[in-house]
């Protein structure tokens, strides 16, 4: 299931990529998401290359959600990315692989089960493989989620 996120329905204000937009939408998925090791591929921001991120196409781990959360709130506002959720006993088949913002939809990575793409400071796609967790993030929003395929 895919989902765009866009006009008013993360923080009240139009949806464009801030870091504290994308840590709000990684708070608001269900606990237990939270046994997953976050990665980032072709990070970009409004102020450079974030420093924990070394930057290119190849996955970088973040950590924990929380970790993300974090990380996202330092960062004014992503012009690109591609984040993604594996579960903890996957992590070693990770390294190495690689992401692109504009690249294979829905899912960058096998064994990712969420992923999350900020465009270009005007959306977000969020890509779920378990249906109850998409319609869970489409309640969190209010309806202003719709499906890809209207990008």
């Amino acid at each position: 299931m895919q989902l765009l996120i866009r006009g008013h329905s993360i923080t009240g204000e139009q949806v464009n990529c801030t870091g504290e937009q994308l840590a709000r939408l990684i708070a608001a998925l269900p606990p237990d998401n939270n046994d997953v090791i976050w990665w980032a591929a072709d990070v970009d921001t409004t102020t450079g290359v974030p420093h924990w991120y070394p930057g290119g196409f190849t996955y970088t781990e973040i950590g924990g959600t929380d970790t993300l959360i974090d990380v996202s709130r330092s960062i004014q506002q992503y012009l690109s990315g591609v984040f993604i959720a594996v579960p903890k006993k996957y992590r070693h088949l990770i390294p190495g692989t690689e992401g692109d913002t504009e690249g294979a939809v829905p899912f960058t990575s096998e064994y990712s089960i969420i992923e999350v793409r900020a465009f270009d400071t005007t959306y977000f796609l969020v890509a779920v493989r378990d249906l109850e967790l998409g319609k869970h993030i489409q309640q969190q929003f209010d309806g202003e989620i719709t499906t890809s395929d209207e990008q």
